[in-house]
Parts: structure tokens; C-alpha cells; sequence
């Protein structure tokens, strides 16, 4: 039977003032009220008979809410924060698995201070759960998609797949908003890092067949690679050890900005020009695009054949993935593929994805497709069940520790049942891959902007499938009600130097990157050190400790390094995947 929404708003700060506490009951499909957030949480309730699925939406204005949902016992049971901003939908899906009084809260995230806008909230669905897993996780995707969709906007595609075919899915928004053309579980889409594990499974493959071996140093294959004095292994490429610096890091130093282009060959020509490591390979784990890039190399070395032809004659042929398609040059055309969009001003704009590269990203293909895909890990038609173990074998670091990532797999648990997972993104696009080994079960969201993919809806669908077989779900408060946006800095080092006007001008100057061929300028301005690059507005550099700085991206972090006489010599510039970057003073 459908319910109804009692709501009720508790004391709101408008210009300083305190409004009078109102209740609002909403029947569904209404839309009764919208309200300013001042500094206090707005709060509703649900009344549930138990076991119903609760749909509806919250339509920002102007204004960027977060939303807690509490079981009647007062535990936390979602927290909803999309990263839609002060514009575009808050889905808000629960399950009311016991009879009682649900609230929801709801708080403001960006700053008290400025006027707040509105929001409309408006209750889609208060439904029984269906009786079976299959039914359930069809009737969570209608729901999701219905309170997901923007106006005439970009959207997502999710599924749930088991025995290599999709047993449910939903879509919605816009493949290409200046056609009109409308999202389905037939798109193609980009799904980022998502192709990491294929491309591991052709390096599986080919040390199968005798024609390379993971513990191999990589300049066997790729002889243009510097000897750094440690031997880069295939292993170490596979499992993010090799100490390799990050393309995009790097290449932002350079000025690259998001929408550049970078191809295949940028990889190889960064590593070869490489003076040092981040680490010395094997001793830490840090993500590494630039080394999937020079894994598709070395397929295609191995191999004899093109990266992409590979892909397809060994892999996607063979499983019968007849709509996936690798990027391999920039501009390509990709049959029935949707275009990407964000957020600019307000307005919907196109996100070109610019790249030519391989091995790290470059894979187009359906959640159709995927579900193929996936299913070789439970019959190991390709590869055999040695290649599937292989797959899973996760990595281990010099001093022992045991990674949880593994061939482009991230191997975990959720609610005491085996997992394999990855996700993705590139250019606009997100992609999400969770799936359950013992009970073949996948979950597939694919989405053509950052800001309509739902992260959140992955384990609400393993929920909706294996209740049956799940342990207890664990809920934790945290922070006496704090939804994690508290903006204390715990821990952040406080700046324990005050250089003087003459300790910043002596710092100016060119400095230049050999490894990049990269030039900064530090220069001065009204008693403010700034880094100046050709490409890029000036970045303030902070002092943080002496001959210690930070700045914005790029720079990060940047200290100084002198010579014996006291004099600057040159910088040093991390940036999180890239580390200690040397510009040598000019």
C-alpha cells in the first residue's frame, strides 16, 4: 500500500531569524513546499510499515544539501551527497526494512553565510519489496532511474548481470543532447580504468603462451626505458609498484590541462626521459596510469600485433563482445557511443575525451558486453582456470605487505561474501564494476557525466540480490551526527616560518625540468611568491616550513634545495602521484 511523507521542519535560521516549527504531510507525487536552508538541519519523517522501498528526490536550487536517512532506532542508514553542487537531483533511495519513524536530514554543504537558495523535495515511491532478488533489483533500478533524471540532461545505465547476460537493468537521460537520443543498456560508453584488468589479462595470456614472464624487467621488452639502477618488473607495472611517475601529473607540470590530448607514445617518451623513480620499484603502491600505458606496449611488443588488435583477436572476439572497441587514436569515431558532458555556468557542455591512449583506459563498450566479460571468470573459456586465478593473485610489496589490488582488480569483501571491483572515469564519463565470483553475480553502472553516475546504488543492488546470504550490514555513527563535510584540518601542519621580503626575492627566477623540458618562473607580486608558467593564471606559493611551499595544482608542494653556500639551486615539486620532481634553477 502506498504511504505518505509526514514532514517536519524544525527551526530555520532566514536573515537571522527563527521560523515557527510547521509540519507538511505529503502524499505521493506531490510537491508541497520549498524552503531556504539557513544554518539549521531541516528535518523529515517517513512513516513505514516495514520492508518498503522509499523513493524520492530533492531538487536543488541554487543551494548544495547533503541528506542523512535514520532508521527509527536512530542509526544512520544513508548518507546522500551527490556531486551535482547547488544544482541537479539528490536521489534518496532507503530500504525500511522495520516498521517506524524514518528521518531525514537535511544540511547545507556549501557556505551558511551566503543567502540560501530552495529546494523541492517530493516522494516518488513508498512500495513493498518485491519477493524475490531478481524482482527486487528490478524494481530499485525503475525506481533509481526515475529519481535520478535531470532536465533534459545527460544520465547513467546500471545492471545487475549473472550466467553472462543482463537479468535487469535501467537507464536514463540523454546519450547526446544535441540529438536527443536517449541512454539504454545498449550504449557504448568509455569506461576508464575499468580496462586496466583486460589489460592484464593479455599480459596473463602472453605468459601462458611463453612470450613474456611477470617477473621480466621491463627494458627485456621496452629497451628505450632508463636503467634506474632497481629493475622495473612486469609485476611491478601490474600491481602500481614500479616507482613510475604519473603521465597526467607530469604532463600537468608542463601546462597540460584537462581536454589536451595525450597519445599512446607520450608514455614511453616520459619514462624515457625519467631521471629517477618516485620509489624504488616493488617497495610501495601508488596508482600508475603511465605503467598500464606501457603494459599495452609491451603486449603489442610481445605479441607482434597492434595493442588493439590483440585486444580484439584474443579477448573481445573470442568472449563475443561484439560492441567494445578500443580507443586507438584520438578523434576516432566509436559506433553507437554517447557523448560526455559537465556542468559550465549552469549549462550542459560537451567533455571531449582527446586521448589515444591504451592499456590504462581507452575501452568503449556496454554493460552487455561486460556481462561476458564477467563471466569468463566463472566458466575460464579464454585463459583457462589458471589465467581466472591468476587474475585474483593480489601483489605483494618487498617487505611482504599484501596489496588488495590485484590484475586490475581490486579484491575485497562486502558483507562476508568475495568481491572483485574497479571503477573508472575519463573525460566525463564514469564507469563501476562490482562483482560477487562464488555467486557469479555482476553489478554494472555506467554514466556519460561525473555528476549522474551513483555510486551509492552498487551495494544497494548486491543488498536487493543476496539479502539472503549477506551478514548483518555494519552501521556506524561518526561525529555525533556529522556527515564527514566538517572543515577542521586534523593534523595539517601548521606554517612555522615567516620568510622576509628579501627570502622571497632571492627565490625568484627560471627554473627548468630536464625530464620534462618544463619551465617555471617564481617571481614576486606586492609581497607574494608566485609560480608563472606560459599556460597557466600565476599560483600563490604559501610558506608552510622553511624553503617549504604550497600551491595549487599542479605544484602541490614544492621545497627548496641550496647549495653549500646557502644559494637556491633548484626545486623539488610533488604533486601526489609525482614526487620530488627536480627544476633545476636557470
Amino acid at each position: 500500500m502506498v504511504g505518505a511523507l509526514r514532514i517536519a521542519f524544525g527551526a530555520l535560521l532566514l536573515a537571522g531569524q527563527a521560523v515557527a516549527q510547521t509540519t507538511t504531510t505529503l502524499a505521493v507525487g506531490d510537491i508541497r513546499e520549498r524552503r531556504a536552508v539557513g544554518t539549521a538541519a531541516v528535518m523529515y519523517t517517513v512513516e513505514s510499515a516495514g520492508n518498503e522501498l522509499v523513493a524520492a528526490r530533492l531538487d536543488q536550487r541554487d543551494i548544495d544539501v547533503s541528506i542523512r536517512v535514520l532508521a527509527p532506532d536512530g542509526s544512520v542508514i544513508r548518507r546522500i551527497d551527490s556531486s551535482a553542487g547547488a544544482l541537479g537531483p539528490e536521489p534518496i533511495l532507503f530500504s525500511a526494512t522495520e516498521r517506524g519513524r524514518y528521518r531525514l536530514e537535511v544540511t547545507r554543504t556549501d557556505d551558511p553565510a551566503e543567502p540560501g537558495g530552495t529546494f523541492t523535495v517530493q516522494l516518488l515511491h513508498q512500495d513493498p519489496w518485491a519477493d524475490t532478488g531478481v524482482d527486487r533489483v528490478r524494481q530499485l533500478l525503475n525506481a533509481w532511474a526515475e529519481v535520478s533524471e535531470w532536465e533534459t540532461g545527460p544520465g547513467a545505465v546500471a545492471a545487475v548481470v549473472q550466467d553472462g547476460l543482463v537479468i535487469a537493468s535501467a537507464a536514463y537521460g540523454l546519450a547526446s543532447l544535441e540529438h536527443g537520443l536517449g541512454l539504454s543498456a545498449r550504449t557504448v560508453l568509455d569506461v576508464g580504468s575499468v580496462s586496466k584488468q583486460f589489460t592484464d589479462f593479455a599480459i596473463v595470456l602472453l605468459a601462458q603462451r611463453g612470450l613474456l614472464n611477470l617477473d621480466d624487467d621491463i627494458r627485456t621488452h621496452l629497451r628505450e626505458v632508463p636503467n634506474f639502477g632497481t629493475p622495473i618488473r612486469i609485476r611491478h607495472l601490474i600491481h602500481h609498484m614500479s616507482g613510475i611517475r604519473e603521465i597526467y601529473g607530469s604532463l600537468a607540470l608542463t601546462g597540460w590541462q584537462a581536454g589536451d590530448g595525450i597519445v599512446q607514445e607520450d608514455a614511453l617518451g616520459l619514462v624515457t626521459h625519467m631521471r629517477e623513480l618516485n620509489f624504488e620499484p616493488g617497495t610501495e603502491y601508488l596508482y600508475c596510469n603511465t605503467a598500464y600505458m606501457l603494459l599495452a606496449d609491451i603486449v603489442s611488443r610481445a605479441s607482434g600485433k597492434p595493442f588493439a588488435a590483440f585486444m580484439e583477436d584474443e579477448i573481445f572476439g573470442p568472449l563475443g563482445m561484439e560492441f567494445t572497441t578500443i580507443m586507438a587514436q584520438k578523434g576516432q569515431v566509436m559506433s553507437g557511443a554517447a557523448d560526455s558532458y559537465a556542468l559550465a555556468g549552469g549549462e550542459w557542455v560537451r567533455v571531449f575525451d582527446n586521448s589515444g591512449i591504451q592499456g590504462a583506459g581507452g575501452i568503449y563498450t556496454t554493460v552487455g558486453d561486460l556481462a561476458r566479460w564477467l563471466y569468463n571468470f566463472r566458466t575460464a573459456r579464454v585463459g583457462g582456470p589458471a589465467a581466472i586465478a591468476q587474475m585474483q593473485e593480489r601483489g605483494v610489496l618487498s617487505d611482504g605487505d599484501t596489496l588488495r589490488y590485484a590484475f586490475g582488480l581490486d579484491i575485497g569483501t562486502y558483507r562476508g561474501l568475495r568481491t572483485l571491483a574497479h571503477s573508472g572515469s575519463s573525460a566525463g564519463y564514469r564507469a563501476r564494476l562490482l562483482y560477487f565470483p562464488d555467486e557469479d553475480l555482476g553489478i554494472l553502472q555506467q554514466a556519460n557525466s561525473a555528476l549522474t553516475a551513483t555510486p551509492a546504488l552498487m551495494e544497494m543492488l548486491a543488498d536487493a540480490m543476496l539479502e539472503e546470504i549477506l551478514e548483518p550490514a555494519v552501521v556506524e555513527e561518526d561525529d555525533n551526527g556529522r556527515t564527514g563535510n566538517s572543515t577542521r584540518e586534523e593534523g595539517r601542519e601548521r606554517s612555522t616560518w615567516t620568510p622576509t621580503l628579501a627570502d622571497l626575492q632571492a627565490l625568484e627566477g627560471v627554473y627548468f625540468s630536464p625530464e620534462l623540458e618544463a619551465t617555471w618562473t617564481l617571481r614576486v607580486d606586492e609581497g607574494r611568491l608566485e609560480a608563472r608558467h606560459a599556460r597557466l593564471e600565476p599560483l600563490p606559493l604559501e610558506p608552510q616550513a622553511a624553503d617549504r611551499f604550497s600551491a595549487p595544482y599542479p605544484l602541490n608542494e614544492i621545497s627548496v634545495e641550496r647549495d653549500s653556500a646557502g644559494s637556491p639551486v633548484a626545486l623539488r615539486v610533488s604533486n601526489g602521484r609525482v614526487r620530488n620532481l627536480r627544476f633545476e634553477r636557470r
